[in-house]
């Protein structure tokens, strides 16, 4: 960033801190989050200064975007700590990979590599020590979902969490998306009909549609003072409940 400021190259600077601190993503399909990776990385890109004279020209390389783009369904939330399985969890394990986590973005080679191990070797015990507590209901523990979850992959992760996976605590000054619209009826069958059902959301209705959960979900995931700004057609079945808390 020294560098970079002492080159007067601004608008690589603001991008940067942008996208450090204030972007996040999450999409239930991987193609859509590569292509908001590869969006941001040309966006950086095209405000580098080309210096031959310099090593790798002069090109910074790319910051980690594994922990600020996730792959997830941000319908299903992590297990509270406050639930009857948290004798279970492995607080010392779940405040490592955190911190991992948080160094990642700034990390290049060998850091790199070594820092993904570190975090796959972590998450490697929690899952083996959750494993005894499996036939006794502890497979919904937030250290059974955290040994599950594989950040480094493109696949997509059965939770969303956003101050374990982003760091955010207290909510987002603006959440943007553009729900799906699928009717929750026609979910007959799959496991998620269910495990929508299960995490309590006010308008779940089993003739709704789960556009209506990401009403709810958005909200909830909303500070104080934050703005919900959803493509949407006008909402129906029992949507107006949400509308009326935003």
């Amino acid at each position: 960033i020294t560098t970079k400021l002492q080159n007067a190259n601004w608008n690589y600077v603001h991008k940067l801190g942008i996208i450090q601190s204030s972007i996040y993503g999450v999409d239930i399909q991987p193609i859509a989050v590569d292509i908001s990776k590869l969006r941001f990385f040309l966006s950086l890109i095209v405000d580098e200064k080309i210096d031959d004279l310099k090593n790798n020209r002069g090109i910074e390389p790319l910051p980690n975007l594994e922990f600020k783009f996730v792959c997830a369904n941000s319908l299903i939330g992590l297990p509270g700590k406050n639930s009857q399985v948290e004798m279970f969890e492995v607080a010392d394990n779940i405040r490592l990979l955190k911190r991992l986590r948080e160094e990642y973005l700034r990390c290049y080679g060998d850091e790199k590599t070594s820092i993904e191990k570190k975090f796959k070797s972590i998450q490697d015990k929690m899952f083996m020590r959750s494993l005894k507590w499996l036939k006794w209901g502890g497979k919904d523990s937030q250290s059974v979902k955290l040994s599950q979850w594989n950040p480094f992959s493109s696949e997509s992760c059965k939770w969303f969490d956003p101050e374990w996976m982003f760091g955010i605590t207290g909510g987002f000054d603006v959440v943007i998306a553009n729900p799906p619209y699928i009717q929750i009826q026609k979910l007959r069958g799959n496991s998620l009909q269910k495990a929508y059902k299960n995490q309590n959301y006010s308008v779940h209705d089993s003739n709704g549609d789960i556009y209506c959960l990401f009403y709810e979900m958005g909200i909830k995931n909303l500070n104080e003072n934050g703005t919900l700004c959803y493509i949407i057609l006008p909402p129906t079945n029992g949507c107006e409940q949400v509308m009326a808390k935003s």
